[in-house]
């Protein structure tokens, strides 16, 4: 999670000029744990970790965007 907020604030400091206009640039990030306890993924696990960070980043973009979640 630290390293997706680290990449959070990098984008968001990132200033883009198109046409003379600036654009401030922004990012949802969510996350989710694939292994299981002892390391192995189990069948099935893949797809409901994809949906859970698919949860995860659109729930950090329906509170305003611009951060990052892990889904538990």
């Amino acid at each position: 999670l630290k390293l997706a907020q680290g990449l959070v604030e990098s984008i968001a400091a990132h200033r883009l000029t198109i046409d003379d206009q600036r654009l401030t640039t922004t990012i949802s990030i969510g996350g989710a744990i694939v292994e299981g306890a002892d390391g192995a993924v189990e069948p099935g696990r893949l797809e409901t970790a994809l949906d859970g960070a698919y949860s995860a980043a659109l729930r950090v973009a329906e509170g305003g965007g611009n951060g990052a979640e892990l889904q538990g």
